[in-house]
């Protein structure tokens, strides 16, 4: 489930930023291209709820590196990705944000948004054999 949302991401950024801007999902050490996007899933908690549903709130941060370190520029880019990440579409998933916050440290920005999903599990119910009862009453 945490690769649907992370694809939804990578649609919705690329769909508003094409190919203007750079989307990573591992780590580059040296060499990645600006402006670009690295998105991580940060965490991910699963709590059961009624009968066989679960929810799994899924926290993503989605790292800014501006071509110039402007903080101005930055805060664009803020801005544009409360709009198109607010609701993410991965095939059949329709996901919205919540939560989300920014802020600006040694001159990245960070964006951070949770998806919430929530799944029915199928589970194999045991079924009740026949029961054969044989009564009498009494008088009495």
């Amino acid at each position: 489930m945490i690769e649907n949302v992370k694809n939804a991401i990578l649609q919705s950024l690329n769909a508003e930023f094409g190919d203007d801007v750079k989307l990573y999902t591992e780590n580059v050490k040296q060499g990645f291209d600006k402006p670009c996007f690295f998105i991580k899933c940060i965490t991910s908690n699963r709590s059961k709820r009624i009968f066989s549903s679960y929810e799994q709130v899924n926290s993503f941060v989605i790292s800014y590196f501006s071509k110039n370190n402007k903080k101005a520029d930055i805060e664009n880019v803020f801005r544009r990705l409360y709009f198109i990440l607010e609701i993410v579409k991965d095939g059949e998933y329709i996901i919205r944000g919540h939560n989300m916050n920014t802020e600006i440290v040694d001159g990245v920005g960070h964006f951070m948004v949770d998806y919430v999903l929530c799944e029915k599990v199928q589970s194999e119910s045991i079924k009740m054999k026949k029961l054969n009862i044989e009564s009498e009453v009494n008088d009495g």
